[in-house]
């Protein structure tokens, strides 16, 4: 996952923002009975901090919107929500700062 999200065309976050994928984050994170793999450990963070810092902007989607929504490495099934023409586009300027905060947090 960590792959998938740091790369150029990552998926939607709102893939990652559901409660239990967050839960099992945290719990693995925080626990201390639970021993993550140094590795690891900045791979979670970075999930959780996508998840929680990522904000998606959905708008109707203009004809002119359509080539800016696959540069952004949006398939037709991410450009399109149900059967409403909507873009969606993610903002994710909060990421670094929550990344940074959870990462004082945990030292």
């Amino acid at each position: 996952l960590h792959k998938l999200y740091s790369g150029d065309a990552s998926p939607l976050a709102e893939y990652i923002q559901c409660a239990e994928f967050l839960e099992l984050l945290l719990n693995d994170l925080f626990n201390p009975s639970k021993s993550i793999p140094s590795q690891h450990k900045a791979k979670y963070v970075y999930l959780l901090a996508r998840a929680c810092g990522t904000r998606s902007v959905r708008r109707p989607l203009a004809a002119s919107d359509e080539a800016l929504c696959r540069a952004s490495g949006q398939t037709n099934a991410d450009m399109y929500a149900a059967t409403t023409d909507l873009c969606v586009t993610e903002d994710t300027s909060e990421v670094a700062g929550t990344q940074k905060a959870l990462e004082g947090v945990m030292a």
